[in-house]
């Protein structure tokens, strides 16, 4: 792809127009260098940098956000084909772990520096993480998200439930808060003991439990759909017990704000959109 890196103090007008152009193309598009067949555990990692790449950030520890003018995190995450005609969001979105000792003293979730930094302006590339080679899965959207007043209530809510447990000596990992914005889940081997919470971890100074389970916080896959689906002004299609989107009603949206339309096509069904 043509065009020059933007840059991690770019204006909106250049993040805008660079995620536009980002739509209908691939990772191999934007990939410099053929990709390397990095193992499951690493390919997170390695489309996020690629991405990175593409909008001209350094890959380091910068505790500022990565759009540092517009104060926006970057996050790279994937949708996959659900009975061949919807999109559903291929995994939580994790936003960092949790320091108990932290959690305890503090009151309101925007007061958690993680969450501030990390949940409360999110910039959002979508992609379609199908089988076959990871050099052709596309871009179909990208998003702006924050939530509305409505929802830093509704979030509130939540994380004093998740606060109270841990005040009370609970292991989140017994207790679910039953939270549909903000969650909590394991980030531990695959060797974790399930019947013995946080036995593979220090104390991170939390206020009761010796051992606490190592958690992050996270946004939920069923909560990412309706933001996506919010944001393209698209319906949701309940199937089963689970809402999704349609995934040529996406393609049809994401051809409207695509600087290569025909970049598009290919992805739509055959005739007039």
């Amino acid at each position: 792809m043509d065009g020059d890196a933007i840059g991690r103090d770019a204006t909106w007008a250049e993040v805008e127009a660079a995620s536009n152009a980002l739509l209908g193309h691939t990772f191999g598009d934007i990939a410099q260098t053929e990709m390397a067949d990095h193992d499951a555990t690493k390919l997170k990692g390695q489309l996020g940098e690629l991405l990175e790449t593409y909008y001209g950030m350094d890959h380091d520890n910068d505790p500022d956000p990565d759009f540092r003018q517009i104060e926006k995190e970057l996050k790279c995450k994937p949708l996959k084909t659900s009975y061949g005609d919807y999109f559903y969001p291929k995994e939580p979105l994790s936003v960092g772990i949790i320091d108990y000792g932290e959690l305890a003293e503090t009151e309101y979730w925007r007061d958690i520096e993680k969450l501030r930094k990390k949940f409360l302006d999110l910039f959002i590339v979508w992609f379609v993480h199908d089988d076959g080679n990871r050099s052709e899965w596309p871009f179909v959207w990208w998003q702006n998200w924050s939530p509305s007043d409505e929802l830093d209530e509704q979030i509130q809510e939540e994380y004093e439930e998740i606060r109270r447990q841990v005040l009370e000596g609970e292991h989140l990992s017994e207790s679910e808060a039953g939270n549909d914005i903000l969650q909590t889940c394991p980030k531990h081997n695959s060797d974790f003991s399930s019947n013995e919470p946080g036995s593979f971890i220090k104390n991170n100074d939390h206020p009761t439990l010796e051992k606490p389970e190592r958690r992050s916080w996270r946004i939920p896959t069923r909560f990412l759909v309706k933001m996506l689906a919010q944001d393209a002004d698209l319906e949701l299609i309940d199937y089963g017990r689970s809402q999704y989107i349609e995934k040529d009603a996406l393609w049809a949206r994401s051809k409207e704000r695509a600087a290569d339309a025909i970049a598009i096509d290919s992805y739509l069904p055959e005739g007039p959109a």
